[in-house]
This record gives C-alpha cells, structure tokens and sequence, in this order.
C-alpha cells in the first residue's frame, strides 16, 4: 500500500510542476506531440488509484467500478479543459492518468 500512496503523491507533484512551468511560458509543443514526462506520471498516478480501489472495494464490486467511472468522467472533462486552453501537458498527463486506470502497475520483485 505504500508504495501506491508514494506514487499518487509523486505523480501529483510532478503534474503541480509541470503545470507551474507551462504557466509561466508558452508551451512549445504542438498536439501531435506527447510529452513523455507528464504521460507517465498521469500513468503511475492512473495505476495508484486503481489500485487505492481496488484494495478499498475490491476488483469487480460495484462500489469499484463506480469509483473507477468517476475517475473517469473526472479525467475526460479535465481533458476536454486542457484542449480548449490548448494545455498539452495536462492533457498528455490525463490521457496517461486514464491509460493507469486501464491496466494495473507491473508487480514488484
């Protein structure tokens, strides 16, 4: 369990960062290009709250699946929001926050 609470908060850092830097100057990516940073941390933070589900409700339950579609809807309207501001990094970080939620984080050794 830590190291899922370790990734959720290094992923939310690292999106604050980011999302600090892209204010302060314009951002020199087009939309066809991804930015690798902000897709894997949105993925590590994606892969924390699957897992914070999972161990809450169990995989599979209602209660789980409920939590996972509210992330969801919550990552999708913060996609549309990132486009319409033409943000690419938060959108590349919600893009890999719901390819986390997706699939489960590789299992340590």
């Amino acid at each position: 369990m830590k190291p899922v609470w370790r990734s959720i908060a290094l992923g939310l850092l690292l999106s604050c960062l980011q999302a600090g830097v892209g204010h302060a100057a314009p951002a020199t990516l087009s939309n066809e290009q991804i930015s690798p940073s902000d897709y894997y941390s949105g993925l590590a933070t994606g892969q924390g709250y699957r897992s914070h589900w999972a161990s809450q409700y169990g995989a599979g339950t209602p209660q789980y699946t409920a939590a996972i579609d509210a992330e969801y809807l919550r990552a999708s309207r913060a996609i549309q929001a990132a486009r319409q501001n033409g943000d690419t990094h938060e959108e590349d970080f919600w893009l890999g926050f719901i390819d986390g939620l997706e699939r489960a984080a590789e299992e340590e050794v």
